[in-house]
């Protein structure tokens, strides 16, 4: 699955560039919505919210890369999704897949 940066995480990193570098994804969404392309200008699911959660953990691959790791318990439920929100801890939609 291919991100889409939106304008707000961009706004969030230019912010984060001039105070340290330091951005933290808070949680992710999983949504119903297929068939569309994100677009920067997104703010966050266009489908219904199915499931939202914590990261289950990250892994640093090189200085511009970081890869993070969603494991849904098998007692979440019964669902497909096709759209995943990543989110900063306040909330902004950083990214959309």
């Amino acid at each position: 699955m291919q991100f889409q940066i939106t304008q707000a995480g961009l706004q969030a990193a230019a912010t984060a560039g001039q105070n340290g570098y330091k951005l933290v994804l808070g949680r992710y969404k999983l949504g119903s919505a297929v068939g569309y392309t994100p677009v920067p200008t997104d703010t966050g699911l266009h489908g219904t919210l199915l499931h939202t959660g914590v990261f289950t953990g990250y892994y640093v691959i090189n200085a511009n890369q970081v890869q993070y790791l969603i494991v849904l318990d098998e007692s979440v439920g019964d669902f497909d999704f096709g759209e995943v929100s990543l989110e900063l801890e306040n909330g902004t939609c950083f990214a959309l897949g």
